[in-house]
């Protein structure tokens, strides 16, 4: 595991280099992108926005930014957007006006794919390249220049170089900073649906499991931490998910990171109980 200095390090690098890179894909040197942008969330609010006027028999922009609000507040704990922006959101991508705003983060729109029944954005805007999205879907009016194209500075050739390096430079100290499982440590290891300590005396490649990441030791998460299953009668309360695919979830009774792909586990709300555990 990364220990608390190299964990600090590598935020402030990530920090450093997310800034660049957003600063390079906002530029209007690359109208291309801006575009594929666009068309990508359009079709990501038109799609919520017409499941929500459809399931909740929502009739006006108003009412439907609320409830996307509340949807985003209590089942995914993102307080990112207000009703207030989610309808001008509405205005800008549902309505195609030019509206003054500012772009939904990606925690926003990881969270409506989420709601529409994809993994994250990423799976969605995947699954949209399946389709004939054009530059007919854009707006009326918009500082999207399509017939324009700049070229390239010398200084923003050097500025890719920079980012493609700086990414280089992550990854690798990424993973030359995590530890694997080696036997001759005082750590613990997630074994199936809960934590074990290693210790000498233990032969944890009997098991079958190689490389498996290093934890450092805590006793709690070894007595308390685990992969559990609930019944539809059951409470949500301290209890957690990760979303395996569309059809299924991980329950487990601690927060945090996901044990083994180290992904954001949430909290159950009663809607994804409803649909994952009361649906058996």
């Amino acid at each position: 595991m990364l220990t608390d200095n190299c964990q600090t390090n590598l935020s402030s690098f990530l920090a450093v280099y997310l800034v660049t890179l957003k600063q390079l894909l906002t530029d209007q040197t690359m109208p291309n992108k801006t575009v594929d942008s666009y068309l990508y969330e359009k079709e990501l609010f038109k799609k919520v926005y017409l499941k929500i006027e459809t399931e909740k028999r929502s009739k006006t922009k108003s009412k439907s930014a609320e409830i996307l609000e509340g949807i985003l507040e209590e089942d995914y704990r993102c307080f990112d957007a207000k009703k207030r922006t989610l309808i001008r959101w509405y205005d800008r991508f549902v309505l195609g006006r030019e509206v003054e705003c500012g772009d939904p983060s990606n925690n926003v729109k990881n969270n409506i794919a989420d709601f529409l029944g994809f993994n994250d954005y990423h799976e969605y805007v995947n699954s949209l390249k399946k389709d004939a999205l054009t530059t007919a879907d854009l707006p009326k009016k918009t500082t999207v220049n399509l017939n324009q194209t700049k070229k390239a500075t010398p200084l923003k050739g050097i500025a890719l170089v920079s980012v493609l390096v700086i990414l280089v430079i992550t990854i690798s100290y990424f993973f030359n900073s995590i530890k694997v499982f080696t036997g001759n440590e005082n750590s613990m290891v997630w074994i199936n649906d809960h934590f074990e300590e290693y210790s000498d005396d233990t032969n944890m490649l009997t098991l079958g499991v190689k490389n498996l990441l290093l934890f450092p030791y805590n006793k709690e998460a070894i007595l308390y931490h685990k992969k559990i299953k609930l019944n539809c009668d059951d409470s949500i309360k301290d209890v957690w998910y990760y979303k395996v695919s569309n059809h299924q979830i991980e329950l487990f009774n601690f927060p945090g990171l996901h044990p083994i792909n180290r992904k954001t586990l949430k909290a159950l709300t009663y809607d994804m109980k409803k649909k994952y555990v009361c649906k058996k």
